[in-house]
């Protein structure tokens, strides 16, 4: 968990607000932390940058077009939720 406080932290330094993520930072963020999440989809219409502008609008509580820290975390506990759905049946119960 420290390792996504401290993305958050590194990320969000680079446009001058060290509290929140802008769009491009989320982009950045989400390249070097969680390779191969943006990646296109077949039948998928929406290029990498579509994919940020989504999730930026669906995560971005309070509208103000950047991600805090507590809507960072929102958005890793969803991720972390699907991707436990997904890979929870697969799992041999002893």
């Amino acid at each position: 968990m420290m390792e996504m406080v401290v993305a958050f932290e590194t990320h969000a330094q680079t446009d001058g607000d060290p509290e929140t993520l802008s769009k491009m930072e989320l982009k950045e963020l989400i390249q070097a932390e969680m390779p191969g999440f943006l990646e296109e989809c077949p039948g998928s219409t929406q290029d990498i940058q579509g994919k940020v502008d989504t999730l930026m609008n669906k995560l971005d509580q309070d509208g103000d077009g950047k991600m805090d820290f507590m809507e960072f975390i929102d958005f890793l506990a969803g991720l972390t939720l699907a991707i436990y759905s997904h890979v929870g049946p697969c799992r041999k119960i002893k």
